[in-house]
């Protein structure tokens, strides 16, 4: 129970991005610049489990905020919270619950490369295990590095993808190797509207390296030069994959003084 409650935390814990759920900008914001983005829902439930054990298994997230500032023209640093965390596992006649407060993240972006609006950026995080409730809080500090890259694809078009390696806690002393990779297209569909296609895939050791996949996407609302909103959904292409994973978002953006 506590391997599927980890796999389906994992992603809801992954939606940091700007422009998708899942895959995070290469962009870095100005030195003295400041970006809020804060998932207001983050909801994964999974019905069908590699088990097929008849339990299912809901994490939510609710205002998990990540605050950002420049330091450098290439170089930004964020700090992530878990606001509030529930894990969840029905089986039909018993449930169990873990909730409370989530973990501190401290994160850092650095551009490495960008020409025009293409750009790959590196992103080390660790997760500090001691912020979180103790009913949810890991046996060892969790930490990973994202790789993200974009290109645009036209006036109207981008793309982007990332890929990312994450060592969490494996529940038994010890730590477990996650890879994920993600691709992402969008498209601007007025001034203030866009829409983008998110495709993600990833494995776990304890699930012998099988590859899952979620397929989705959402929308985005430029409400202003400064704030915007962003409503996606992805869905589980296997027993392994969340089922069902929407988010809604926001994000909002201080110039430098």
């Amino acid at each position: 129970m506590k391997t599927a409650l980890r796999s389906v935390a994992l992603f809801a814990a992954t939606a940091l991005s700007v422009v998708a759920q899942y895959t995070e900008t290469p962009v870095t914001i100005a030195p003295g610049a400041w970006l809020l983005e804060t998932d207001v829902v983050n909801v994964a439930y999974d019905r069908h489990t590699p088990w097929r054990d008849g339990v299912h298994y809901r994490s939510t997230y609710l205002g998990y905020v990540q605050l950002t500032t420049g330091v450098l023209p290439n170089l930004d640093v964020q700090l992530g919270l878990d606001s509030w965390r529930e894990e969840r596992a029905s089986d039909g006649v018993t449930t169990t619950r873990a909730r409370g407060m989530g973990e501190l993240y401290l994160r850092a972006k650095w551009q490495v490369w960008q020409k025009d609006e293409a750009g790959v950026a590196l992103l080390p995080y660790v997760a500090l295990r001691g912020t979180a409730h103790e009913s949810l809080r890991p046996a060892r500090t969790q930490f990973g590095v994202v790789v993200p890259w974009a290109a645009p694809l036209g006036e109207t078009w981008w793309s982007g993808g990332q890929m990312q390696v994450d060592w969490l806690d494996d529940g038994a002393g010890g730590r477990e190797e996650w890879l994920t990779a993600t691709v992402v297209a969008g498209r601007a569909l007025t001034e203030k509207f866009g829409c983008y296609f998110e495709a993600m895939t990833y494995a776990a050791p304890d699930l012998e390296r099988r590859w899952a996949t979620l397929l989705g996407g959402g929308v985005t609302w430029q409400v202003s030069e400064r704030f915007y909103w962003d409503l996606g959904c992805m869905f589980g292409c296997s027993r392994i994959a969340p089922d069902i994973s929407p988010v809604l978002r926001f994000g909002w953006s201080l110039p430098p003084r």
